[in-house]
């Protein structure tokens, strides 16, 4: 993360050379990203071991960049790489995962009415499940034959529609 201002302190203020300098943080840091969101989807349920691996390599490659002199620019491309890796490794997966987290506890509510202090997401209908899934026609369908069960047999007022909504 110092990178960009050890490079244009230490290594000159050519602007070129600067943003030459910074070409192989931004692809390691790209990179980083990629690998570790891979390996989330491919090694389900271990985000704890990605997510120590990536802070890893990104303290070892940032701490070993105090190496940097004037003259040994030629040693730092691969400790670059390694805490760039790093540091992609844990700025974005780690964001997804807090997503994913949230959107399962906050916004999936089985009483939506009793928690007025939650925020509602603008992109979603508050009471209302997705059409387009399938478990949600069948249950759409389950409470209309319930509903038409209950007309025929006459059923008491206890099974009311407020008793027989379903919220998934």
């Amino acid at each position: 993360m110092f990178w960009p201002t050890q490079a244009f302190n230490v290594y000159g203020h050519d602007p070129i050379g600067v943003g030459i300098r910074g070409l192989p943080v931004g692809f390691s840091i790209l990179a980083g990203c990629c690998i570790v969101l891979w390996l989330l989807s491919t090694f389900r349920g271990h985000n704890r071991e990605l997510l120590i691996v990536s802070s890893v390599l990104m303290t070892a490659g940032c701490g070993a960049l105090s190496i940097g002199r004037i003259d040994n620019l030629y040693q730092l491309w691969g400790l670059l790489v390694v805490a760039g890796v790093g540091i992609g490794g844990i700025v974005v997966p780690a964001s997804i995962i807090s997503t994913s987290l949230a959107d399962h506890t906050h916004w999936f509510l089985a009483d939506p009415s009793s928690h007025h202090h939650l925020p509602r997401r603008p992109d979603r209908h508050h009471r209302r499940p997705n059409p387009r899934h399938p478990r949600h026609r069948r249950l759409d369908r389950l409470l209309r034959l319930l509903q038409r069960l209950r007309q025929q047999v006459r059923l008491p007022s206890l099974l009311t529609s407020h008793h027989l909504r379903i919220q998934c």
